[in-house]
């Protein structure tokens, strides 16, 4: 099982993810915890941040889709105009927007704030500790500390906090790496720090190979292997149909049901007979009906 706390900019990242990618990091994420398979923990801020964010954002969302696309079009077919299909992006962001409603409203942990959270968050903004050292942070390090809170009062569960803001929760110079300032809280609770990477080289690279990590496949491999699973049992259901209807009416096999008659007629069948009623039941179960069927009406 995987735990992650998602910051509210990665939300609004996992919306303009590329539709058309051989990772589409917005269906593997949200597959993951519709199955249960990643539990998603957030806290009200960060609730009240998406309901806020998800409608300003709106148009910037839009864009990228558009011009992801427009980027895969100018690869496949360079000087062919790209026609814009607004109504297309439209649907998709309004889609992607309902399933994270849902996986907020239905399936994730929603941590409490309470007073003394707030006060000590307040504290930390006065000594200017991360994640205040560009500006005031004060949500944030109410975000950070309400999830802390959460996983020591719930059996310090192994978690990842992930997010792009840097600024705030990297060191200074290294955005890979959490700020000094708070690796005493995140190593308090085995809260990991997970950086998702926006460059077009790497996007979101570490972030997928931290849930990889976890036993969790990419979603093109799982959805592969989970179709040829479910193509190799219907070719066996219908190898098994053609079996019976052959059998059915095979005439080697409506001979060998006149033996099994004659075998039943004796009053008891020979080591012989025995043995070929043995192979008969081994070679099909059809055989066995059969002369389970005649054994009764005698």
């Amino acid at each position: 099982m995987v735990y992650l706390c998602l910051d509210t900019c990665i939300w609004l990242e996992l919306l303009r993810a590329p539709v058309h990618s051989a990772d589409n990091i917005f269906d593997e994420v949200l597959y993951w915890i519709e199955g249960g398979h990643i539990v998603c923990i957030t806290t009200p801020n960060l609730t009240d941040e998406w309901q806020r964010n998800k409608t300003d954002k709106k148009n910037e969302i839009l864009y990228f889709l558009k011009d992801a696309d427009k980027k895969v079009w100018q690869k496949a077919y360079p000087g062919t105009p790209f026609t814009d299909q607004d109504d297309i992006y439209e649907d998709t962001l309004s889609k992607r927007i309902t399933r994270i409603e849902a996986v907020l409203g239905t399936r994730a942990i929603i941590a409490p704030t309470d007073n003394t959270i707030l006060l000590e968050a307040a504290n930390r903004n006065l000594k200017k500790l991360a994640p205040n050292r560009v500006k005031d942070s004060y949500k944030d390090t109410v975000n950070i500390l309400t999830l802390v809170d959460y996983l020591k009062q719930n059996g310090n569960v192994p978690c990842y906090f992930v997010t792009n803001n840097y600024e705030d929760f990297s060191e200074k110079g290294k955005q890979m790496n959490l700020h000094p300032d708070l690796k005493a809280d995140f190593s308090g609770v085995s809260l990991e720090y997970v950086f998702f990477e926006k460059s077009d080289g790497n996007y979101a690279g570490f972030f997928l190979h931290t849930l990889r990590s976890n036993h969790l496949p990419s979603l093109a491999d799982h959805l592969r292997e989970k179709q040829k699973k479910e193509e190799e049992a219907k070719l066996e259901l219908r190898k098994k149909e053609l079996k019976v209807r052959r059998t059915e009416t095979d005439p080697e096999f409506l001979k060998n049901l006149k033996h099994i008659d004659l075998i039943l007629s004796s009053e008891s069948p020979t080591r012989m007979e025995q043995e070929f009623l043995d192979k008969l039941f081994a070679d099909h179960p059809g055989y066995k009906d059969y002369f389970m069927k005649k054994l009764a009406e005698k």
